[in-house]
């Protein structure tokens, strides 16, 4: 298990400097499930997903009132009640 866990973060770290976009999500040829389904995969995608569209809702609600979060972007994660 602990030879597996240092490939995965090898295979982390390598793809590190091939993000152009924050938000992208990169696929590693590791299987997790003993049975080999990837099923679990589309889940977690989906609520990365969710997350993300929730994020630029916030911005985007900020942004429409003339509200920089440059530099506040820890006030938006405090105290948003948007």
């Amino acid at each position: 298990m602990a030879e597996l866990q240092r490939e995965i973060l090898t295979a982390v770290l390598g793809q590190a400097l091939k993000f152009a976009d924050p938000w992208a999500i990169h696929e590693l040829p590791f299987q997790w499930s003993p049975d080999g389904s990837r099923a679990w995969e589309e889940e977690l995608q989906e609520v990365y997903r969710k997350g993300v569209r929730t994020v630029e809702a916030h911005v985007a609600d900020h942004m429409s009132r003339g509200e920089s979060l440059v530099g506040r972007e820890k006030d938006l994660a405090i105290r948003c009640n948007c």
